[in-house]
Parts: structure tokens; sequence; C-alpha cells
């Protein structure tokens, strides 16, 4: 199933990149009209040194000349292909679902990864889940119970999730 979610996603990543390509090609090639329209075969001495140069003089190419406008050669973040193919109302609901998604995922780590390490500290290291039951109240760590070391886990989860929440949040506030 994730085989098949990383499959999509880089074939929108794909067409995301041919479509940019297609629209930067367009533009340049109204760009260089406009450009050549505006000057006659008298004003070629003087717009050498005016006009910014926007292609290269030597340009490299791939042996046989082919490109592959499907190439992914720019990052193109996922927010910003859905904004490139869908509407508003669409982008909104894609907004929606990755944080539906991030939250869910937040609360499997809330809850998987502190009852992981517990049982590790605990000294719970049987492969097998039904073997041995323990109980809440058991000691872990001389007075500390398994309950108190799961508290102490998710704290510290939560405390390192919260961190990196806040992180994600300045870095993508600082591109809008």
């Amino acid at each position: 199933m994730s085989y098949m979610t990383t499959t999509f996603v880089i074939e929108a990543m794909a067409a995301a990149n041919a479509q940019l390509r297609w629209k930067r090609r367009e533009q340049e090639e109204i760009a260089d009209s406009d450009s050549t329209s505006e000057y006659s075969d008298d004003d070629v001495g003087g717009r050498g040194r005016s006009e910014p140069e926007t292609k290269p003089i030597l340009s490299v190419q791939r042996s046989g000349g082919h490109v592959d406008h499907f190439d992914i050669v720019e990052r193109v973040e996922m927010g910003q292909m859905a904004s490139m193919y869908f509407n508003k109302v669409g982008v909104n609901m894609f907004y929606i679902c990755i944080i539906v998604y991030l939250y869910g995922d937040l609360a499997i780590y809330a809850a998987a990864v502190p009852i992981s390490l517990m049982e590790v500290a605990c000294g719970n290291h049987s492969c097998s889940a039904g073997s041995v039951k323990y109980n809440d109240t058991d000691p872990c760590w001389g007075s500390v119970t398994r309950k108190d070391a799961y508290r102490v886990f998710l704290s510290q989860q939560l405390v390192k999730r919260s961190s990196t929440f806040k992180t994600t949040l300045k870095f993508q506030t600082s591109h809008i």
C-alpha cells in the first residue's frame, strides 16, 4: 500500500515539474516575442547593454537533444501541487486531510512509542505478547511504577513532538 502511495506522489511531482516547465517556457516565448517586437533592426546595437540577459549563451544539453519534461529537477511541495491542481475548496480540503493525518500520526506516536519504551525500560523483553501479564502498579525502577514510567515517556514524546511541530510551523509561515 505504501508503495502505491509513494508512486502516486512521485508521479504527481513529475507532472507538477512538467507543468512548471511548460509555463516557464510559455513565459519565455512571450517575453522573447515582446522583446523582438519592441526593437527594430536599427536598435540592435543599443539593446545589448540595457536589457538583462535571460538566456544563457551556452546551454548544457543531454546527448541526443531529448529533454524529458517529467524529470524531477525542482522541489515541488505537496501544498504547491494542491494549489496547482485544485481550486480553493480543494486546497482547503487537502490541508484539512493533511492536518487530520498528522494528528492521527501524532496520536499513534503518543500511544505506541511510550508503551514500547516502558516495556523495554521496565524489563518486559518478551517477544510473545500473551506470555506474561504485568499490572500498571508493578514496580519498574524502585518506587516508580510502570504507569509512572509510561507517563514519563509520554511526557517526553509530547515535548519532543510539540517542539518539532512548532519548528515546522515557523518554517512554513516564513515561506508564505
